[in-house]
């Protein structure tokens, strides 16, 4: 199994079953908490988690 349900995943010759990670929702969250940590210098962390989708291919 991989991660990142990548492009080449489901062109080999046994396709990959994959995990898809939300990555344009995770990079529009990283900049909006780095906005607002320039911003707001003393501000803590913040922990999110974000699904993941199970992408079933051949290898599984």
């Amino acid at each position: 199994i991989g991660f990142d349900d990548i492009a080449l995943a489901s062109f080999i010759s046994q396709r990959l079953t994959t995990l898809a990670q939300p990555n344009h929702e995770m990079g529009a969250i990283a900049v909006k908490l780095l906005v607002e940590r320039i911003k707001e210098k003393n501000k803590p962390s913040t922990k999110i988690i974000l699904p993941v989708h199970l992408v079933v291919r051949e290898s599984c």
